[in-house]
């Protein structure tokens, strides 16, 4: 199966995304097995990292069934994965962790 999404700047916190939401390049995403579901903050388990697209979008292949998380992580310092294909997958250590948006080019909006 195949696991995808989008990283957008939602500057008013709406719940649904607002066609003046945009999404942001180059931030990375995890997708990991959910291991021990009581850990919080760094976990060390199998996953893949990608970075997300000039849309904001990402991409996991090859996905086999199983407890998964998917999150933002800033900072991640490891390999990061071109493809997305989960067969690559390997031990890894991430922190959830938003990253750190300077400047989002083009926005015209109010944000809160």
């Amino acid at each position: 199966m195949d696991i995808l999404g989008q990283v957008v700047f939602n500057p008013n916190s709406k719940p649904n995304q607002p066609s003046e939401d945009q999404g942001i390049r180059d931030i990375a995403v995890a997708l990991q097995v959910i291991g021990d579901t009581s850990l919080v903050g760094e976990v060390t388990e199998n996953g893949i990292v990608v970075n997300t697209d000039a849309s904001g979008n990402f991409l996991f292949t090859g996905v086999t069934a199983g407890a998964y998380r998917v999150v933002e992580a800033a900072g991640y310092s490891g390999t990061i994965s071109e493809t997305g294909d989960w067969t690559d997958n390997t031990s890894i250590s991430v922190t959830p962790a938003d990253p750190l948006i300077t400047a989002i080019i083009g926005y015209t909006g109010d944000a809160n």
